[in-house]
């Protein structure tokens, strides 16, 4: 199985600076395993949502969007899971 390729937004990439260091390591492990195969990944589809998608990871959550026709999980934040609902 192909990996999937992976894109951050800049708004992503600005949510990692408010990210404690213990979680820093776990969520870019969640991600890779996420682009290696989804389907081990802890992943749920949002509800209400066409097409949105979360990674758990411990307190975090990361937000995505598969996209299938170029084989990318575009990731748009990284947020605490109380602001990710």
């Amino acid at each position: 199985m192909t990996p999937w390729r992976i894109e951050v937004s800049q708004e992503a990439f600005k949510d990692l600076e408010g990210v404690p260091h213990q979680f820093l390591l776990r969520i870019l492990k969640g991600i890779r395993l996420l682009a290696r195969n989804p389907s081990n990944a802890d992943i749920k589809k949002l509800e209400g949502s066409h097409d949105a998608w979360r990674l758990k990871v411990g307190p975090w959550r990361v937000l995505f969007y598969f996209e299938h026709d170029e084989h990318t999980i575009r990731i748009d934040h990284i947020v605490p899971r109380k602001d990710a609902y």
